[in-house]
């Protein structure tokens, strides 16, 4: 939640849907209670030791300034496992030293005793910039937490991506198992991973999994995931899908690709790397339908027939729905 001073009290808020006006949330009542409760204490403690949200000090600061090591706050998140019931604050700052750290995370700990990581994520440049930074520094308790689910467990960073939902996120990685088709033969590319979650369901169904992901810190996760879990038939690699899903498709075309792009949806080269391989079998996994329908023209146009589309309630009250959308080879089915 972005961070702004509102009569000399921090107050975090969400930026409304389509623009950039910040709309101020002491609550969220589709939130699990424990988020909201971590966000409250971090906002509470950053005031106590001095912090100043971004927007109060925006530009260039004298070294005077710099040197009272007070900073910015940009936001404040919060992560659960609900499976283990493990919890982490974040405060991402624009510098690795702010002003009495300890007693931030000490404050924190005092009013939520059952935190289970207080992270501080450093983000240089400009407050409308990127939301984490490439630099955690943890606080209080260990870099990451731990979730179950289905089954398995996963280590989750504090800038990694992960379902937020757990509950509809096992049922949505059930019908993408099921779109699969899997039956133990089967080689496998899981598309724009993250820390490796779908890839992990899959392994139980396939012969081979490779996952694809940008995010360095989320591919850490993935291949610590899989040791976790002591997975065998699961490897990962760092880089953009559309540099690496067409090479890859081209030196040994596997019988499944699934796609789990980010509301932006896939990149042009990864559609057209699928068209031209032939891939039997697409499972996409969308966060919307939007950029779902485009992408699915795409796919269409080259030679894919569209076979189920399964909606998926992941934000309940919300105008938001994850999907499920199964795609075979025309002249393959």
């Amino acid at each position: 939640m972005a961070v702004k001073d509102r009569g000399g009290r921090l107050v975090a808020g969400y930026y409304s849907s389509g623009g950039r006006r910040w709309v101020a949330a002491e609550d969220c009542p589709i939130a699990d209670e424990r988020l909201v409760a971590l966000i409250q204490a971090g906002l509470r403690a950053a005031e106590k030791c001095g912090w100043q949200a971004a927007e109060e000090t925006a530009g260039s600061r004298s070294q005077a300034e710099l040197a009272t090591g007070r900073g910015r706050l940009y936001h404040v998140a919060a992560r659960v496992a609900p499976g283990t019931g493990q919890t982490m604050l974040i405060a991402v700052v624009d510098r690795e030293r702010m002003n009495r750290m300890g007693e931030f995370a000490a404050r924190v700990r005092d009013a939520v005793p059952e935190v289970t990581s207080v992270i501080l994520n450093v983000r240089r440049g400009r407050g409308d910039g990127p939301v984490y930074g490439r630099r955690s520094i943890a606080l209080y308790g260990p870099s990451r937490i731990v979730d179950r689910m289905g089954g398995l467990w996963f280590e989750i960073s504090p800038t990694s991506f992960y379902q937020v939902n757990s509950l509809q996120v096992e049922r949505m990685y059930e019908l993408a198992m099921e779109a699969a088709g899997l039956d133990g033969s089967q080689r496998v590319v899981d598309a724009y991973c993250g820390v490796g979650t779908l890839s992990l369901f899959l392994s139980r169904g396939a012969a081979q999994v490779t996952g694809i992901e940008v995010a360095t810190e989320a591919v850490a996760d993935a291949r610590r995931n899989v040791r976790m879990n002591r997975i065998e038939n699961a490897r990962f690699q760092v880089g953009a899908v559309e540099e690496l899903l067409p090479s890859l498709v081209a030196d040994r075309r596997p019988d499944v690709v699934t796609l789990d792009p980010p509301r932006r949806g896939c990149g042009r080269a990864a559609l057209e790397a699928l068209v031209h391989a032939k891939v039997p079998r697409v499972v996409y996994v969308s966060c919307d339908p939007a950029t779902l329908a485009r992408d699915l023209r795409v796919l269409a146009d080259g030679g894919y027939q569209v076979r189920e589309v399964w909606p998926v309630d992941m934000f309940p009250q919300t105008g938001h729905v994850e999907s499920v959308a199964l795609l075979v080879r025309g002249d393959v089915f």
